[in-house]
């Protein structure tokens, strides 16, 4: 009948606008959910922005802790600390203390002694080796090279006059550590070179050698090594720049270690970017006895 027909037309009308209005809203939550996403974009990159400039911050910042970390005692690259002894009680050159290395018995790579390689042998492990000679007075050039014939070989020959010392010694296998005092005669820009084989570390300035004008009491206490030469390593750092003034004595310490075979030094440095390189430490080498008052410079 007519009346089911307009209820059936009726129904469909409204089913129609149902989904009509189904879909508009759909197309709303849509633009809605768009949006609440772009905003929550536009924050990420506001976060990531600030991020960034937060870490650009932390690394300025984090090097001006290393240029103020550089200036502590027992971080001296850069401006090591200097020491100001009387002048009565200053002697030319540097001590040196010699020990023993021994070369086992067997083929190569197994007759070397692997004590080298604890990184508390340079510092104090030395010290359970015998000495086997000590000299003042080291200064001039230090530089030397000697050729080993064969690998597990001893070999005997004599340092270089410059050390003061005329004992042999067996230069195929030995330990040698050097301190005292360095003096500039310029102020400015000290580049120093260093090549060795089997290695070399050099502690610089006073906290990080020893401290000024008490060694005994300081000796231990051992800062990073501003430069070391190792033999097949690349990542040693022959090469180090500091800045000092003149006639300031800096307290220095050298250690070298040779486990076989092959054995040299090679030390020069720069002054101010010049192209000379000096290998003649003639003085600028010095020792100072230990005092009972430390000696401070007022500079550094």
């Amino acid at each position: 009948d007519i009346s089911s027909i307009f209820t059936l037309d009726n129904r469909r009308q409204y089913k129609r606008q149902i989904n009509q209005n189904n879909h508009h809203n759909r197309i709303k939550l849509i633009r809605k959910s768009y949006k609440r996403k772009k905003i929550n974009m536009f924050n990420w990159i506001i976060v990531c922005c600030l991020l960034i400039v937060q870490l650009a911050h932390a690394n300025d910042l984090g090097f001006s802790l290393f240029d103020k970390r550089a200036l502590s005692s027992q971080n001296p690259f850069g401006y090591p600390i200097g020491c100001s002894p009387q002048s009565t009680n200053v002697i030319p050159g540097l001590t040196m203390e010699l020990y023993s290395y021994p070369i086992v018995s067997g083929t190569p790579p197994n007759c070397y002694d692997a004590s080298y390689v604890d990184p508390e042998y340079p510092r104090t492990g030395y010290l359970k080796r015998k000495m086997i000679g000590k000299s003042t007075g080291v200064t001039g050039s230090l530089n030397y090279k000697f050729s080993v014939e064969k690998a597990c070989m001893v070999k005997y020959g004599n340092l270089p006059a410059g050390y003061n010392y005329n004992e042999p010694l067996t230069v195929s296998n030995f330990t040698m550590l050097l301190y005292g005092y360095f003096k500039p005669q310029t102020s400015g820009i000290h580049t120093f070179f260093v090549n060795a084989d089997d290695l070399l570390y050099i502690n610089f300035g006073a906290g990080n050698a020893f401290d000024c004008c008490k060694r005994e009491d300081s000796k231990f206490k051992l800062g990073e090594y501003v430069a070391y030469d190792i033999w097949h390593v690349d990542s040693s750092k022959n090469k180090v720049s500091l800045n000092l003034e003149k006639d300031v004595y800096y307290p220095i310490r050298m250690f070298f270690n040779n486990i076989g075979k092959d054995s040299s030094l090679d030390l020069s440095f720069s002054v101010n970017g010049a192209v000379e390189h000096i290998t003649d430490f003639s003085g600028y080498l010095y020792s100072v006895p230990d005092q009972p008052d430390a000696c401070p410079a007022p500079i550094g």
